[in-house]
């Protein structure tokens, strides 16, 4: 159970820890009416399943306390009303506790006795970041060494510097897509407001370069 700040009032709710998802908090309005969808949110896709993209929305959290650790201003992701299969059971949970949080706090888990314990880790005290260029990237091809970008946001940085859906990512910041982790570009695109990006697309076979600034979505 955690302490669940949505707004001004205080309720409790049960996650079930995730640690292959990325997401701080997965939350789920349809099962917890407690669960309360913050006013300013955008638009996205929170992943892949096995039926296909996972659509929904992303916004902040006034925070949540586990036990004696606090987190403000958390994101938090709320998928599309009626996205999971009906058949699967619900009522056990009010959503899930992903890698955003685990990476902050050292987790240590006791499977037989069903027990998760933790302490304070390094990244406890960074603030949570969205992606702040507006785009959707997809690793694929052999060893998964290419990288392809699914969608752009409107009214985005990379929108705006006229990067589209389906173009293919031939270097970044000056890097060869093939000798880079496509974790390392999530990095670089949450790193700070203002940090410059450049890259260079094909698109229909023709090179193009582009340039913009990160700036803050949510």
């Amino acid at each position: 159970l955690i302490e669940y700040r949505g707004s001004d009032k205080v309720d409790s709710i049960k996650l079930m820890v995730d640690s292959g998802a990325s997401h701080a908090l997965l939350l789920d309005p349809e099962e917890d009416e407690t669960i309360i969808i913050p006013e300013e949110r955008i638009e996205t896709n929170l992943g892949k399943g096995l039926g296909g993209n996972i659509n929904g929305q992303i916004g902040r959290i006034k925070g949540f306390q586990l036990n004696d650790l606090s987190f403000n201003e958390v994101l938090a992701s709320y998928h599309d009303p009626g996205i999971y299969n009906k058949n699967i059971k619900r009522g056990s949970r009010s959503g899930t506790l992903g890698g955003d949080i685990l990476s902050r706090i050292n987790p240590i888990f006791d499977y037989i006795n069903g027990y998760m314990y933790y302490y304070k880790g390094k990244r406890y005290k960074n603030g949570f970041i969205f992606d702040m260029s507006g785009m959707q990237i997809t690793a694929y091809g052999p060893n998964l060494k290419l990288a392809i970008i699914n969608s752009v946001r409107e009214d985005s940085p990379a929108y705006e510097a006229g990067i589209r859906g389906g173009d293919i990512i031939k270097k970044f910041n000056g890097d060869n897509i093939q000798n880079i982790l496509l974790t390392k570009i999530y990095t670089s695109l949450r790193k700070k407001p203002g940090a410059k990006i450049k890259m260079k697309i094909v698109r229909n076979g023709i090179e193009l370069k582009k340039c913009f600034r990160l700036r803050k979505l949510i």
